[in-house]
């Protein structure tokens, strides 16, 4: 086992001299065949490059672009918590580079984009939507401006989807009361956002259900059936209408 062991760990150090000794010698030159890897989506070849710029050339013109694709070619692998730690060194070590900028924005989408699963896991989502309310005021006229928009909008979509699954389990539960108070803090906090529809609807069923057939009446009639994409609330909606008579 010792001798397999040692072979393999020789292998693997005169492999890693041979890839360095292969490395053109100038930092521009390293540059250029990294951003090709890039390009080819060979990120992880890419990767040790633009590792090795940042690491040895720290005061090239080339480091804060190496900088950033080495950031970059993470996010590309969706490997976003590495992604992340480089972004963050980016934009910190790097201020005034033009890649700050971009990279800011990529931050924000790395930690949207990190979230495993939504329903229990807000903290990332949250700081999404912190860089990208930091990226707007930093960066008012940026053509980047859309990009942290867009960020915004997904992350509060899911923050009000996650509060349709709370309203959702309480009924299912037969807390009624506890399910629409969730529904309200989503219609009030969530108005511009595809779930405050499905809420709507949620909200007339429990009504419903609870006698008030006034209130869910009410509620339903304020809602066009053509705006409700969701089939499983499409079907909800039309249920109520024929219990309703609407």
């Amino acid at each position: 086992m010792k001798k397999i062991f040692y072979l393999t760990l020789f292998i693997s150090l005169i492999s890693c001299a041979t890839r360095k000794s292969q490395l053109p010698r100038d930092v521009e030159s390293q540059f250029n065949y990294a951003m090709e890897l890039y390009n080819e989506g060979k990120y992880s070849k890419a990767i040790e490059i633009f590792k090795n710029i940042v690491f040895n050339y720290p005061t090239s013109q080339y480091v804060d672009k190496a900088q950033y694709y080495l950031a970059k070619s993470y996010k590309e692998s969706h490997d976003y918590e590495d992604a992340i730690l480089e972004y963050q060194f980016l934009i910190s070590t790097f201020p005034t580079s033009e890649y700050a900028e971009i990279g800011y924005i990529e931050l924000a989408e790395c930690y949207l984009k990190k979230s495993s699963d939504p329903r229990k896991d807000l903290k990332n989502i949250h700081l999404a939507i912190k860089y990208a309310q930091d990226f707007e005021a930093k960066y008012p006229d940026s053509p980047y401006k859309e990009k942290a928009q867009k960020v915004i909008r997904e992350a509060r979509e899911i923050l009000a989807e996650r509060l349709l699954y709370i309203a959702e389990t309480y009924k299912k539960l037969g807390h009624l009361n506890s399910a629409l108070v969730y529904i309200d803090i989503l219609l009030q906090q969530y108005p511009d956002v595809p779930a405050h529809l499905k809420a709507l609807i949620l909200k007339a069923e429990i009504l419903f259900e609870q006698g008030k057939k006034e209130e869910a009446k009410s509620v339903v009639e304020s809602l066009d059936s053509n705006s409700i994409n969701d089939k499983k609330y499409q079907k909800k909606l039309n249920s109520l209408r024929q219990k309703l008579n609407i």
